[in-house]
């Protein structure tokens, strides 16, 4: 799959209790990514199947970095930031379901659980998430 995110972002300025005043400019974003999944669907028994993945994406920020100004008194002072760039995610993990009883063709239980990781010249992280649902 491949796409592309375009997002503009305002935040209000603030005081802060010495008196100084922090700024920002409008922020727009304008994300792209192409990447995609792997995965295959194993049946456990006649209600439990469970379906491991591997994700592969890149992504680019082809906006501008963000600005904004502080004041200090009379004292302004600009600041400004870059963007994340280009960076890549790889994510592996197994989401599960099992179905309401023998016979059933809808699944009381779902979940699953993922680790990602983000890296690239200014990105470097990782997320470990899961989640279960109950259906009825």
């Amino acid at each position: 799959s491949a796409g592309v995110t375009v997002s503009r972002t305002s935040v209000d300025s603030f005081d802060v209790n010495n008196g100084s005043e922090i700024r920002f400019d409008d922020l727009v974003s304008v994300m792209g990514f192409a990447g995609g999944n792997i995965q295959k669907t194993f049946q456990v028994n006649d209600t439990t199947y469970l379906l491991p993945f591997l994700s592969l994406n890149v992504y680019n920020e082809f906006g501008d970095g963000g600005s904004g100004l502080l004041s200090v008194g009379n004292v302004p002072v600009s600041f400004e930031t870059d963007t994340v760039g280009t960076f890549g995610q790889i994510g592996a993990g197994v989401n599960f379901f099992v179905l309401g009883g023998e016979g059933a063709t809808e699944p009381n239980v779902v979940g699953g659980a993922r680790f990602d990781t983000q890296f690239g010249e200014s990105l470097q992280g990782w997320a470990l998430t899961g989640n279960v649902r109950l259906q009825f």
